[in-house]
């Protein structure tokens, strides 16, 4: 009745033409709509993530599919395959990857060059020795050396190309880890062990 009488719904034609039981029933149906709303919105809101925390689990999903894809990569090259293709990972993932990748080429390169040189010296010391056994008046010591580019490099490098460009070492690495570990010896034994099996070894040599 108050709200026939207001003074703001005097010409509301609508509002003056109900009862008090229609004015009221018009009430509560209005007052659930805007419940409902209020519950949606609410949901919604609680549902809708911060930008920065929306951020960050991107950033660890990209860690987790990253951290999937070095244990898959790692199998296989141990095994003498390829890495599984980059591609299956998202975006981010993919880009942070070929980075860290281009970043480790240098490192591999390096180590694969001290490898080739160590093995280089070892032939050399050994020819030394029996220079030494022999008796000769001149021995030679200054040949062996680890720098980088030394006299036991080709060319100043030590990573050996093929005609097309291919890494040599890289290569036979692959050919060494496609052959089937022994599972007896030590290396196969021990998981801490971080050389070759002998039968790869082997197979290296």
């Amino acid at each position: 009745e108050e709200l026939r009488r207001d003074n703001a719904l005097l010409f509301q034609h609508m509002v003056q033409g109900m009862n008090t039981d229609m004015i009221a029933k018009r009430c509560d149906y209005r007052m659930r709509q805007m419940e409902k709303e209020c519950e949606a919105r609410e949901k919604v809101l609680k549902n809708r993530k911060p930008a920065n925390v929306a951020a960050a689990e991107k950033a660890l999903q990209a860690v987790r599919e990253m951290e999937k894809w070095e244990t898959e990569a790692r199998i296989s090259n141990l095994s003498g395959n390829d890495a599984p293709p980059l591609e299956k990972l998202s975006s981010d993932a993919e880009q942070i990857m070929r980075e860290r990748l281009d970043e480790r080429e240098p490192l591999i390169d390096r180590l694969r060059e001290i490898e080739i040189q160590v093995r280089a010296c070892k032939d050399l010391a050994n020819e030394t020795r029996e220079a030494i056994m022999r008796g000769d008046q001149y021995v030679n010591y200054s040949h062996i050396t680890l720098k980088a580019g030394g006299p036991n490099s080709k060319d100043g490098n030590a990573i050996a190309k093929g005609a097309d460009g291919e890494d040599i070492e890289a290569r036979i690495n692959l050919q060494v880890l496609k052959v089937p570990a022994c599972g007896t010896c030590e290396c196969c034994r021990d998981r801490g062990c971080r050389k070759l099996c002998k039968r790869r070894l082997e197979a290296r040599k």
